[in-house]
């Protein structure tokens, strides 16, 4: 080997020595930087928290903490993304990025006072509003840096993040008109005379977006009714509010429906705006478009699970009117979900192990104060585990917990009780009035009233109201409520309404009872603790309900291996009645313990008094429910004015089951739904609706047998005690399973 190749390889090896430890110097120095970094910004934000209120709901906390870091703060570090960036990827946004909020008033101050504060603010869009929950929402899209102020404002209880709303959809190609057998009374039901709404993302958001097919397409090509239709059917759909940023999801729903019954007269709003929206336009489907039936594909994981909120009281409402609701069950096995009463093991700083027994869970880096009130117990059998053993579901990304307890949405003052009075009404000139009427049952009332313009440029009025005999007991300008008033004796009182400017519109007025007891309140503050399989803290998941006052953790996170799930309190109430039950539904992730396919999965406006859940069998397996199909019952604790209920009612529902062919992909319900309303509607009279089911069901089944291998359970098509919840003066009732082919 010559001298030159030998100094070569002399002045090689030791400059490979020196990269590498320039290399691993150099890793060391970054890593110390970004610790020290990291360190800063924690610092940071923890400072900057302090400033944050505590009344900002279902992650909005996490997303306005990180809104007050600088930009160029954020941009100086290399991270993994923050507790607020995971929950503002799950938020609803407008094109610009500005978030949906909703905002709880306390019932201190009108809709109307509250709104002109909310809509003057920089960078606030107000959307809609809602009065008959408690003393009102106001849901506008916001910066994040707008959320602090908005949480302080007089009159307001708290402010929640909403987020994206969840569709059971799926690609499929209906072969409806075939299995469910409608080609064999298709010449004696086409849905004449019939209207059907329909909620979904959007209708026509490809033609806004010059997309093809549009539903002018579909028009031309029969596939919706319209002036273009080839077969006649030339009456177009009645749209009331489009979205569009959608899929068009409610443009497949309706085209479903015009299969099955091409005569019935189509209407849609979407249900992709808010929470708020969604409800405003189940009632503008009855009350504008005047829908027999409704159907949608659509829920919002902030939904209460423990009593009817805002969408189902609309649902309600629309029933009581006459109409057949009908809502997607839901696409959760109960594997994807925990149901239990509160088993708390109490902890004890002095005896910390005891708490802890039979498990590998170690405390270190959790705040004391997150399970100072305890820990919910798994076991059942006398045994005690406070961690279950939870995996993730698919591939690795981002995990949804909607965590629930049963403690009521307490956002108003105590003084707010039952609606005696909510109406709008229309000016057509300064001089005109309008006379609304009320009843109360008991001497001595206290009352609560409320008016003003519907929108903020509208027409400021003046308030009186008359006993029986004609007898004036208040006037007042809106801008003086809301007041109290005693009303002295029992019985029918009216209400006048009229111009106090030049300026005509639209107005409202409601009338509330004063509760003489309190109220009831949130008791209880849960918070989720997550470990590593060896026990180690991984991240806690938490909030301050008793602020919020909304009993409800609704968070995301990445954890894509195996983990421990804890469930803590970090209160010991001192009310007479604490939230005793705990459930909650998983996102991407499933319990490996303690869970079953039985666990009740429905929640929300599908579970409301006026609905129908719409469930899915195969058509190919047709002795059992699709394992993604989401099971009951739903248990309601509280009534509409937020009593608790002496015996919580058990909702123990008829859910419809509709076949579903594998012809395509298909692990959802969306063409399902318009199946049902379509089926069900399509007779020129509503009172042939249970003849025309019975003779579908018998086409369906050819036999007698009950096809719900479980119906003790609940969790499956029909059985004992279930009632439908199509209006009752068009229905005969449901026997017993065994008797369905005697309808």
């Amino acid at each position: 080997m010559s001298e030159d190749h030998n100094q070569s390889r002399i002045t090689h090896i030791p400059y490979r020595k020196v990269n590498a430890m320039v290399t691993l110097t150099l890793r060391r120095q970054v890593a110390r930087c970004l610790s020290i970094l990291t360190l800063a910004l924690s610092l940071y934000t923890t400072a900057n928290a302090d400033t944050i209120p505590v009344n900002l709901g279902c992650g909005l906390y996490d997303v306005v903490k990180d809104s007050q870091v600088s930009p160029a703060f954020q941009r100086s570090l290399i991270r993994t993304p923050t507790q607020g960036q995971r929950i503002l990827e799950q938020a609803l946004k407008d094109p610009s990025g500005r978030i949906m909020v909703d905002i709880h008033l306390d019932g201190t101050k009108s809709i109307a006072q509250v709104r002109k504060l909310v809509a003057s603010q920089p960078s606030v869009t107000v959307v809609a509003e809602d009065r008959a929950f408690q003393a009102g929402t106001i849901e506008a899209y916001i910066s994040p840096s707008a959320a602090a102020q908005l949480a302080v404002m007089p009159g307001v209880t708290s402010v929640s993040l909403v987020w994206k709303p969840q569709a059971n959809i799926g690609a499929v190609t209906t072969q409806g008109f075939i299995q469910h057998r409608v080609n064999e009374i298709a010449g004696k039901y086409d849905g004449t005379g019939i209207k059907v709404g329909a909620l979904s993302d959007s209708f026509d958001a490809y033609g806004q977006a010059g997309v093809q097919p549009d539903a002018t397409a579909d028009i031309q090509t029969g596939d919706l009714p319209g002036p273009q239709n080839p077969f006649g059917n030339v009456v177009p759909t009645v749209v009331i509010e489009d979205y569009a940023q959608g899929t068009d999801e409610g443009r497949a729903i309706l085209q479903i429906v015009t299969d099955l019954a091409p005569k019935a007269e189509l209407g849609f709003a979407t249900a992709f705006n808010g929470y708020i929206d969604f409800a405003n336009n189940i009632r503008a489907l009855k009350d504008v478009f005047g829908a027999d039936v409704i159907c949608d594909d659509v829920y919002y994981l902030a939904e209460p699970m423990f009593q009817d909120g805002p969408i189902a009281q609309a649902v309600d409402y629309v029933a009581s009117k006459g109409v057949a609701y009908f809502s997607s069950a839901g696409n959760f096995p109960g594997v994807d979900a925990y149901d239990a009463q509160f088993n708390r093991v109490p902890f004890d700083p002095a005896n910390p192990q005891a708490a802890l027994k039979g498990t590998n869970i170690n405390l270190s880096g959790v705040d004391p104060s997150l399970y100072a009130g305890g820990f919910h117990n798994f076991r059942t059998d006398g045994g005690q585990d406070i961690a279950q053993q939870c995996g993730p579901v698919g591939p690795p990304g981002q995990a949804v917990i909607d965590f629930q307890w049963n403690d009521p949405y307490a956002y108003t003052k105590q003084s707010i009780g039952k609606l005696l009075l909510n109406e709008k009404g229309q000016l057509p000139s300064p001089a005109s009035s309008i006379t609304y009427s009320f009843q109360t049952t008991s001497d001595n009332e206290l009352v609560r009233l409320e008016a003003g313009p519907v929108q903020t440029s509208g027409p400021d009025v003046t308030v009186a109201i008359f006993d029986s005999q004609g007898k004036l007991l208040l006037t007042t300008p809106d801008y003086r409520l809301p007041a109290e008033l005693g009303l002295p004796a029992s019985g029918s009182y009216s209400v006048v309404v009229s111009a106090d400017s030049p300026v005509v519109g639209e107005f409202y007025v409601k009338i509330n009872q004063v509760n003489i007891t309190p109220s009831p309140e949130v008791t209880s503050n849960f918070n989720l603790l997550l470990f590593d399989i060896s026990g180690t803290f991984v991240t806690s998941l938490s909030g301050d309900a008793l602020a919020t006052k909304q009993p409800i953790l609704l968070q995301a996170f990445i954890y894509p291996f195996n983990f421990q799930l804890v469930i803590a309190r970090s209160n010991i109430p001192t009310a007479p009645h604490p939230a005793d039950r705990i459930r909650y539904l998983a996102v991407g992730f499933e319990a490996l313990n303690y869970g079953s396919f039985l666990t009740p999965t429905s929640f929300g406006h599908n579970c409301a008094d006026g609905a129908n859940g719409v469930a899915a069998y195969s058509a190919f397996r047709p002795f059992a429910p699709e394992p993604y199909t989401s099971p009951g019952p739903a248990t309601i604790y509280f009534d509409t004015n937020n009593n608790r209920l002496s015996t919580p009612e058990v909702r123990q529902r008829l859910i419809l089951p509709v076949w579903t062919a594998r012809t395509q992909p298909f692990s959802h319900q969306v063409a399902l739904l318009p199946r049902t309303p379509a089926v069900s509607r399509t007779s020129l009279g509503l009172a042939q609706l249970l003849p025309m089911l019975g003779e579908l069901l018998r086409w369906f089944y050819r036999h007698t047998e009950d096809l719900d291998p479980l119906p003790q359970t609940r969790c499956a098509m029909y059985y004992n005690e279930a009632h439908s919840r199509i209006p009752s003066h068009h229905t005969t009732p449901l026997g017993e399973p065994k008797e369905a082919e005697g309808l």
